[in-house]
């Protein structure tokens, strides 16, 4: 959204809520390559409203890139279906084994924590979060709300593969299905799977995608010291489904209808437990700490731009800035291999 930040779909935030009938044009120039998704961002549509996928596919390093240098299946088309299941019926040759399929993987659901796997093939993550990171070669991805993972398939064999999303929630188990189609629609051979119905593994060798190793690339590099610090404590309040930042719970209705959004009206220096002022081209430590337990993996996330995870561990933080705690437990850091998380999480 750069330039535009009208653009962003928060009400309250940059925008007024769209009544019913009216209608809203978000215009924004893609600026950064990669798999990002859209969703509503008011009352009970947060979780059953409008979501669609959203990829932007621009030469690395930047530019505009050249559409004609790109293979024409890249533009296989798609066709709706009319049955109780939603499904897609691509157009593709039959001679699809041995080739490579990019895939996106997207996190479009609410409390819900799941493994996802594709019977009998590896997946090379290449992307999180819409960044491209050093590929992982793995059987199995955990994915949270929010998630997004960019994966090479290698189509090696022909046959229908299983595609598998497993919740590994407390919550009761809930498991759904897909199927990958290579070079055979009359195939009845039942694949062999990597993951159960609870997303554990069927076997020792099954490799799952670890984020602490997930380093950008090419490499990114982050200030050696902040310019601004904030801690922030999260809790569940109230009830399961909201939550307080710093004690302080900001519900919708408090800021949605505001008259003016607080973009159009923004208040210099304002610093409160719901509202946080920086400075333009700074850097800015942010310190989540999980006030009670058990927390949902997802309870906050920001907009406009993405950070560094540079640390994490357990226990009260004690220090008054990132500084002061890498200097008593470095280990907790990572700042000579940095990754990018994308979403604060």
């Amino acid at each position: 959204m750069a330039d535009t930040p009208w653009s962003d779909g928060v009400p309250g935030v940059t925008q007024r809520p769209i009544r019913p009938g009216d209608s809203f044009i978000y215009e924004f120039k893609a600026t950064q390559y990669g798999s990002y998704w859209y969703h509503s961002h008011f009352h009970c549509q947060i979780e059953d409203g409008l979501c669609l996928p959203a990829s932007a596919l621009i030469k690395f390093g930047g530019g505009s890139g050249d559409e004609d240098a790109l293979p024409q299946t890249v533009f296989w088309g798609c066709k709706e279906t009319k049955g109780s299941i939603e499904t897609i019926e691509t157009r593709e040759p039959d001679d699809l084994i041995g080739e490579w399929v990019a895939i996106d993987i997207i996190g479009g659901f609410s409390f819900i924590t799941a493994v996802m796997s594709i019977d009998e093939h590896d997946m090379w993550v290449y992307a999180v979060d819409g960044s491209y990171v050093e590929p992982q070669k793995v059987q199995a991805i955990t994915v949270s709300n929010g998630d997004r993972y960019s994966v090479f398939v290698n189509t090696k064999n022909a046959g229908k593969f299983k595609i598998r999303c497993s919740s590994v929630n407390i919550a009761p188990i809930l498991v759904g299905h897909a199927i990958l189609s290579v070079g055979s629609k009359n195939s009845t051979t039942v694949s062999t799977p990597f993951i159960d119905i609870a997303g554990r593994p069927t076997s020792p060798e099954v490799k799952y995608f670890d984020q602490a190793i997930a380093h950008p690339f090419p490499p990114e590099f982050v200030a050696a010291k902040a310019d601004a610090f904030f801690p922030l404590s999260m809790q569940v309040d109230g009830a399961s489904y909201l939550w307080a930042m710093n004690h302080t719970r900001l519900m919708p209705t408090d800021i949605d209808a505001a008259v003016e959004p607080v973009l159009f009206a923004p208040a210099v220096d304002k610093q409160n437990n719901v509202t946080i002022t920086t400075k333009l081209n700074t850097w800015v430590d942010l310190l989540f700490f999980t006030g009670s337990e058990p927390m949902p993996p997802h309870p906050i996330h920001k907009h406009g731009n993405k950070m560094f995870q540079i640390g994490s561990g357990v226990g009260h933080f004690k220090w008054n800035s990132t500084e002061e705690a890498l200097k008593d437990i470095p280990e907790n850091f990572n700042l000579f291999q940095k990754y990018d998380h994308g979403y604060l999480i």
